[in-house]
């Protein structure tokens, strides 16, 4: 389990833990520590179909692209006071080649 405090703009694996009642924050955690990914800051993530443009794929709620369980890449963005971190989910990039 991780021991060091989390650092702003560095990038961590977290597992969610949940998803807010009105679906505007997915909380993560991060070892010992938490965080949370406002929705806002994640309607691009989808499962990729070439057969819709991206803003009409967009997602309206969180549990459409994460569930409690999944591990995923997250970013600090910035640490409140009370501990909490506000983090960005991350996606590494496919290699799309002809």
């Amino acid at each position: 389990m991780r021991e060091a405090p989390l650092e702003p703009e560095n990038t961590y694996i977290g597992v969610v833990t949940s998803i807010s009642k009105n679906k505007d924050r997915v909380w993560v955690r991060i070892g010992k520590e938490k965080g949370y990914i406002p929705f806002s800051t994640m309607t691009w993530a989808r499962t990729p179909n070439p057969d819709r443009t991206f803003d009409a794929a967009k997602i309206t709620d969180p549990s459409q692209a994460l569930k409690t369980g999944y591990v995923i890449k997250v970013t600090v963005k910035e640490i409140a006071a009370d501990g909490v971190s506000v983090l960005y989910l991350e996606q590494d990039p496919m290699a799309q080649a002809s």
